[in-house]
């Protein structure tokens, strides 16, 4: 979002590398092994819609739809619609190290916060985080002063589904089982995060430290909601109204004149 685009395929990409988790670590009894195909799985399919998109031209949004439906679709006949289930990895050291707990914190929380700094670091003290900061902003002057672009565009949409096949393996240790559906209903709460930590919706800027704790408020939002006992579809809801809410928000922010346009239009007299 911070270079100017979006990648709706992440469902897509947890679905995948998760059957490609499960798969290698119930035929061939090597979990790291799987570790490294759900990463090299995300990749491939972050390399695939970069290309349609920097290369062919096709804007992200059409083509993170059109590969998550394809990607989801593949996992599905792959794993046959069979969920599988992985009781073999508890105790074992992957399970210990990816999902166990530290001093009663989850493990899972550990490496948000480190992939959250990793990503903190790209994005504001690294080369490549700048060309992409500049690429949001204008992708023609980035263009003009020497940043290639196409490069670039490939380098991210890559990067994020390598890291979509990190968290679908965490996913399925946390489960202790793959299932085709899993990655369904993550979309909304991630974009809302990212946008209710500060992300503008226009692109060039954004804060890595505010989608941490934008996810950390929809996962309060959502854990919260649950145990006051209210049906569980409300979080859709509260969800959605908080996505909606901070992208308004943001657009004032970002684009005042728009709102002022707006209000003109709503309340000039006929």
């Amino acid at each position: 979002i911070a270079a100017g685009e979006i990648d709706l395929s992440f469902p897509a990409v947890i679905a995948l590398s998760g059957f490609l988790f499960a798969y290698v670590t119930r035929t061939y009894d090597a979990p790291w092994l799987g570790l490294l195909a759900a990463i090299a799985g995300g990749a491939l399919i972050g390399v695939v819609n970069g290309f349609l998109i920097a290369v062919i031209g096709i804007p992200s949004i059409i083509i993170t739809i059109g590969t998550s439906f394809f990607w989801s679709g593949i996992a599905t006949v792959l794993s046959g619609g069979m969920s599988y289930t992985l009781e073999r990895l508890t105790g074992t050291a992957i399970n210990g190290i990816l999902s166990g707990t530290v001093l009663g914190i989850p493990s899972e929380a550990f490496w948000a916060l480190g992939v959250a700094v990793v990503v903190w670091f790209i994005l504001n003290r690294h080369r490549f985080g700048e060309h992409l900061l500049f690429i949001g902003d204008s992708r023609e002057v980035a263009r003009v002063v020497g940043i290639n672009t196409l490069r670039e565009r490939i380098k991210l949409f890559t990067l994020m589904g390598a890291l979509g096949g990190f968290a679908a393996v965490l996913l399925t240790l946390e489960n202790l089982s793959y299932f085709p559906t899993q990655g369904q209903g993550m979309l909304l709460s991630a974009l809302a995060a990212v946008f209710i930590g500060g992300t503008s919706v226009f692109g060039g800027t954004a804060t890595v430290v505010g989608s941490f704790f934008g996810a950390l408020i929809i996962g309060m939002l959502d854990a919260g909601i649950v145990a006051t006992g209210v049906a569980g579809f409300w979080v859709e809801v509260i969800v959605g109204l908080v996505f909606v809410s901070a992208v308004v928000l943001h657009i004032g922010i970002d684009d005042p004149a728009r709102i002022r346009q707006l209000q003109r239009r709503l309340f000039s007299k006929a």
